[in-house]
């Protein structure tokens, strides 16, 4: 079990070799788990790999088990959804390092998609504006109007957190100084092509 606690070892067996009167031999058999030698990314560009590496730890010598593989790959997924890249598949293999020991290669192949296009905006809350004026405040976070076709209707991360602030602005220009988003939330549509926003807000007196 101490053994086990250590993480180093991907299995670990004892067995009976002998026995002889009131003494028992006992083999120890134990499999140590390999090591990182190096990430090679795929599908995105080399500036951005170093920013990877260091928040997923996946540093020279770490200790590459299951835990690591799947952490690695859910933070990646959704470091991109946050971006509006909801449909980011990654994909992590390990190949064994012939020139280093008990070393592997990490293969992280990140296939982003295109970024989806919003199909609605809600919101909950809202009394004294409607839900149409609440979205006319949005300058860069539009829902998709075939009439509109100069200004687009992609999810991007940080316009959109200038979108909230200017929905609250939006409120305080007609007195409702303590008014303010509670909530918001960006998901996929039933479908799963589109995007769907709903803003919950708190309007205040």
């Amino acid at each position: 079990k101490k053994l086990g606690k250590l993480g180093l070892f991907s299995d670990i067996d004892f067995y009976v070799s002998k026995t002889e009167g009131d003494s028992i031999w006992l083999d120890l058999d134990i499999v140590e788990l390999p090591k990182l030698n190096e990430v090679k990314f795929q599908g995105v560009k080399k500036s951005k790999t170093e920013g990877l590496i260091k928040d997923n730890g996946l540093t020279k010598g770490k200790i590459v088990n299951e835990n690591l593989i799947t952490t690695t790959k859910n933070y990646i997924e959704n470091k991109y959804k946050k971006d509006g890249y909801f449909n980011t598949k990654v994909y992590i293999n390990t190949i064994p390092d012939t020139t280093e020991g008990n070393q592997v290669i990490m293969l992280v192949n990140i296939d982003k998609g295109d970024k989806l296009k919003i199909k609605k905006i809600t919101f909950d809350g809202n009394e004294k504006f409607s839900d149409s004026k609440l979205r006319s405040a949005m300058k860069n976070t539009k829902q998709i109007n075939r009439f509109r076709i100069f200004k687009g209707s992609k999810f991007i991360k940080d316009k959109y957190q200038e979108d909230l602030t200017s929905i609250v602005a939006k409120y305080k220009e007609k007195g409702y100084r303590d008014a303010r988003v509670v909530s918001d939330s960006v998901f996929l549509n039933e479908k799963k092509s589109k995007l769907a926003i709903n803003i919950k807000v708190e309007e205040g007196r």
